[in-house]
Formats: C-alpha cells, sequence, structure tokens
C-alpha cells in the first residue's frame, strides 16, 4: 500500500515526519506544495494508493487525485468559507482581511498562523514563496469539492483554532474527534492519528 501525504497552507512536507515514522511500513510519497524550498508534484498517483490530506492539503489532493483508493482528511475540509447552505464556514470578511493583511504583512499573517495552530515550525534556512502562498489562501474564497467517492477517513481536533470542528463535521458524513488537539494535529497526536489510520486502511478493500 502507498500514502500520499499533502501538507496544508503554511507548511512544507516535514509537518508529516512523526506519522512518517509510525507508518514506516508504508511506501510514501510526500508532496511538497513549494511554500517553502523546491516543490515536489508527482506527475502520476497510482489509483491505488490512499491519500492523506492536512487541512487544505486534503482540498488539494481530492483535486488533483480524485480516483484514489481511499481519503484521510486531518484538519481537512472540503469547503472552508460560510454560505447559505454551509453556515459553520469561515465568515467572507475574516478570509478576505487575511487575505489582505498577508499582502502587506505576510511575516506577521504567518507567526499569528502559526500560535493559533500551536506549532511553530523552523523554515528560516528555506526559501520562501509568498506569492504561492496568497494564490492558495485566495483560492479558499471559491472552494467547494463533492464528497470523494472512495472511503474517508476524517480526523478532527476538538480544539482547531484554524477549521473549527463544526467545520469539519457538516464537511464529512462522519468525523473521528481528538479532545484536547489543536490544528498541529500531526505532531503532537501522531500515534493517535496513525493508530486510525492503519485501521483504516485496513478495512478498505482488498
Amino acid at each position: 500500500m502507498q500514502l500520499i501525504y499533502w501538507h496544508g497552507w503554511g507548511y512544507d512536507s516535514t509537518v508529516f515526519t512523526p506519522l512518517l515514522k509510525i507508518l514506516a511500513e508504508f511506501d510514501a510519497i510526500c508532496i511538497n506544495e513549494g511554500y517553502f524550498g523546491e516543490t515536489n508534484l508527482p506527475q502520476t498517483i497510482s489509483t491505488e494508493a490512499v491519500g492523506i490530506g492536512h487541512s487544505q492539503g486534503f482540498a488539494r489532493l481530492v483535486q488533483t487525485s480524485p480516483h484514489l483508493k481511499g481519503y484521510v482528511s486531518l484538519n481537512g475540509y472540503t469547503q472552508f468559507l460560510q454560505s447559505h447552505s454551509f453556515v459553520n464556514g469561515i465568515p467572507k470578511a475574516v478570509l478576505g482581511a487575511m487575505i489582505q493583511q498577508f499582502q502587506r504583512h505576510p511575516d506577521k499573517v504567518l507567526e499569528s498562523f502559526y500560535n493559533k495552530c500551536g506549532y511553530l515550525p523552523d523554515y528560516s534556512a528555506l526559501e520562501r514563496n509568498d506569492e504561492l502562498l496568497r494564490q492558495n489562501l485566495t483560492a479558499l474564497r471559491s472552494l467547494s469539492l463533492p464528497q470523494p467517492r472512495a472511503p474517508v477517513l476524517a480526523i478532527a481536533a476538538a480544539e482547531d483554532q484554524i477549521v473549527p470542528l463544526k467545520l469539519q463535521q457538516d464537511c464529512f458524513n462522519q468525523v473521528q474527534i481528538i479532545d484536547q488537539a489543536n490544528h498541529s494535529l500531526i505532531p503532537q497526536h501522531a500515534l493517535t492519528c496513525a493508530s486510525l489510520i492503519r485501521r483504516f486502511i485496513e478495512s478498505l478493500p482488498k
């Protein structure tokens, strides 16, 4: 079984390092958007693979590889902004203000974002692509995806300050909730996530 890892906005693939160590028996491909350092986007991904996406990385995974064997959402979503039919989404004004602020003061926005996540990565040695960060942040305005046809395991943090629990519950039929957890689900709760992922993989049709 091959696992495809896709990180969320503001991170790179190293956010998955704890999971990679625990789930070392599986072949892994780590997508790197290129927010920090070089981009790594494979041209082809096997439809027999299982995709694991964190935050916006889940949506990016579904958009680019809609026919995988299964999907795992870690703090992920299929829609982000509030609408008449999606009342628990993030208000448009909140995202709009973040985009405007990022254009003027990207350092401050990222620092605030990491503080709310409860996880402070160190990318100081890598070149940062502010334009790509701005583009993918802006893309959240129009994001609205159908549920994948393949099985989905959605894992959410009870105290997520970036993607609220109710938002994730509106995106997925069923959500596994990890208590006392924030948006930094992977580095702080890797063992719990790995156990849920293993069970999910074992439940997939052979």
